[in-house]
Order: structure tokens, then C-alpha cells, then sequence
């Protein structure tokens, strides 16, 4: 489940660069799921997202 207020906190931390990589996409999105998920992960790397949790081995509670 989507968290509907966005963490300012960790947003201020954890800034997107600008012109990312598509790996710095996947790890900056996997790590925003985690930490403030207040909107979804893009269509296009939503699997790479979920891959790249997976072999962290974390699981979103829904």
C-alpha cells in the first residue's frame, strides 16, 4: 500500500540525479518503495525495482 503523505525527510536526503542511469533509476526507486512509496514505481523498471528487492531481500507489507 501506498503511503499517501511523501516523506520530506527522506526526499531531501535521497535526491534523483539529474540524468540518471537506468540502474541509478532502479536503485533510486527501490529504495524509495521501501522508505516512502508515496507514488508508484514507474511502468517501465517496475521489474527491475521488484528484482532488485528481491535480491535484497525485502518485501513490501501491502
Amino acid at each position: 500500500m501506498r503511503n499517501a503523505t511523501p516523506n520530506a525527510e527522506w526526499h531531501d536526503a535521497h535526491m534523483m540525479p539529474k540524468n540518471p542511469t537506468r540502474a541509478q533509476r532502479v536503485q533510486w526507486h527501490a529504495e524509495h518503495e521501501l522508505a516512502c512509496g508515496c507514488r508508484p514505481v514507474p511502468a517501465s523498471i517496475e521489474a527491475d525495482v521488484a528484482a532488485s528487492n528481491k535480491k535484497r531481500n525485502v518485501h513490501r507489507s501491502n
